[in-house]
């Protein structure tokens, strides 16, 4: 997952906000530090892309929703945070079934998983989350395939 400086900012303020987060369960499991430290050289830098694994996404996502860090929270990042596991959730387990085969694991998957979805969430009806800043979009902002002219 790539996130600009400013969202790498909000990420650490999160993140830092309650010490009592470093000893959560999540942060424990899979250890933060060297991410914080990412996160801050982002955010200082005002850096255009961080990218994150999957994998510290998650544990990114599993501290946040920690009461530690929840209390911090206003009730629309809250949903947010929760549409944004909705979806890691979502393109991991694949509950539609879509083939890698046929759509790849970029954009395609997503739009085709999303199409399938019974129960989209806020971020799902607005398109995301794909990387658009390497998708090709129409004049209207609906994304277009990128290997058509």
């Amino acid at each position: 997952m790539g996130f600009n400086g400013h969202e790498c900012g909000i990420l650490l303020e999160w993140l830092t906000s309650d010490p009592a987060l470093a000893g959560s369960k999540p942060w424990t499991a899979d250890p933060l530090e060297t991410t914080l430290v990412r996160l801050r050289a982002s955010a200082a830098d005002g850096k255009p892309v961080t990218w994150l694994s999957p994998l510290t996404a998650r544990t990114i996502m599993a501290v946040l929703q920690e009461p530690a860090a929840t209390a911090v929270l206003t009730g629309q990042e809250a949903r947010l945070l929760t549409a944004v596991a909705q979806h890691l959730t979502e393109w991991d387990t694949n509950p539609a079934g879509v083939q890698h085969a046929q759509y790849g694991t970029g954009w395609r998957f997503r739009q085709r998983a999303l199409a399938l979805t019974e129960h989209p969430t806020v971020l799902s009806r607005l398109g995301g989350p794909f990387f658009l800043f390497q998708c090709k979009v129409t004049a209207l902002g609906a994304l277009k395939d990128p290997d058509k002219p």
